[in-house]
């Protein structure tokens, strides 16, 4: 644990230590967009209006937010506190509020990307490419940020993962059962 505890450290010392202009705008610019899930949403409506199976879009949206409610508890559980304020380094966003563990960023990003990825890729296999770098790119940029440590963002992608597989399989049961019988009703 110690081992795990160090590599954390060093890493958020690591990139606290970078100043880099456009990565550091670029990094920015991925977790700004991300916060409460926007471009998530955003995308869900997208998908709702433009692709013909809206129960798919309305899956993405719930595996967001069930990824987004998981990670809120588990930071109250666990409480970690954030390696800006740990290791004293300053950083180049607003402070964000609460705990480090499990980050929620990655959580909803690859909670998304799971459940595109088993949605669409068949259908629209440049859409799931573009979710699983967009997550990929906004776990990296809560390292760059200082916000989480590595350990935070693993654990967050993983839950995201989880929870957009568990979602597409669940969900999409309950949907078939609820719109069945709506069907059935008219």
């Amino acid at each position: 644990m110690e081992f795990l505890q160090s590599a954390d450290r060093a890493v958020s010392v690591f990139f606290g230590g970078i100043d880099c202009g456009i990565i550091d705008f670029l990094m920015v610019l991925f977790s700004t967009v991300t916060e409460f899930g926007a471009a998530y949403i955003v995308l869900a409506l997208c998908l709702f209006i433009f692709v013909k199976d809206r129960k798919q879009a309305v899956t993405v949206l719930v595996a967001l937010l069930i990824g987004f409610l998981l990670c809120h508890i588990l930071k109250d559980i666990f409480d970690r506190t954030r390696p800006y304020i740990e290791l004293g380094i300053d950083i180049i966003v607003s402070p964000p509020l609460g705990s480090s563990f499990p980050s929620a960023h990655s959580a909803t990003s690859f909670s998304v990307a799971a459940a595109t990825f088993l949605l669409y890729r068949k259908q629209i296999p440049i859409l799931v490419v573009g979710t699983v770098v967009f997550a990929a790119i906004v776990a990296f940029s809560r390292i760059w940020l200082c916000v989480h440590y590595l350990s935070d963002v693993v654990v967050g992608s993983a839950v995201g993962i989880v929870t957009g597989i568990i979602t597409v399989l669940l969900f999409g049961k309950i949907q078939d059962k609820f719109f069945m019988k709506t069907d059935r009703a008219r």
